[in-house]
């Protein structure tokens, strides 16, 4: 059950997760697999990512998955992170459709997604940071945040998120209003 929240301030992105790994059995029981697992990854020097859902494709870890994507990545200076979330949500797509077709998993419902990533960082020569998602499978990344427009986004496991979100969206919206409040001093 994941839980990944990033945070958009004037002055910069947060991205943080949990790192448990949790697996439904042939039962339908939730077991963990791991209590060490990576979801948020440094892609660029200048660009960062989290990730909900499926743990696993092709037989891998997202992890190990993400890290044969940063050595393919184009890395050139003026990559800017709508290029680096697209690139990243063509290699999962690319990855998802490997799985489903090796028959290892079924595929998601229309509509629906098996991963998702936060893609967030600086453009080369801006000073607005950005943040787009991206679902896989999945056709586009849209822009979901920057710095000029400051808030927060919480993805992850529905159950999880529901309990955790409405605990939280009191706490949210009072810091919605002190950032806001923050900006005009």
């Amino acid at each position: 059950m994941t839980v990944t929240v990033n945070v958009v301030v004037p002055e910069g992105l947060i991205f943080a997760s949990d790192t448990r790994q949790t697996y439904r059995n042939e039962r339908g029981d939730i077991k963990v697999s791991s209590e060490h697992t990576r979801k948020v990854f440094q892609l660029t020097s200048k660009v960062a990512a989290v990730t909900w859902g499926w743990g696993f494709l092709t037989r891998r870890n997202i992890n190990s998955l993400v890290e044969e994507f940063k050595l393919g990545l184009d890395t050139a200076p003026s990559l800017p992170v709508e290029e680096v979330a697209r690139q990243l949500r063509r290699f999962f797509v690319t990855k998802y459709n490997q799985e489903i077709e090796s028959k290892w998993s079924q595929p998601v419902p229309e509509g629906s997604y098996a991963t998702g990533f936060l893609v967030g960082g600086y453009d080369p020569g801006e000073t607005v940071g950005k943040v787009y998602e991206c679902w896989v499978p999945g056709e586009k990344e849209w822009l979901i945040q920057s710095t000029d427009r400051p808030g927060a986004n919480w993805r992850g496991t529905e159950d999880a998120i529901s309990g955790w979100s409405k605990a939280t969206t009191g706490a949210c919206a009072n810091s919605r209003a002190l950032l806001r409040n923050w900006n005009r001093s």
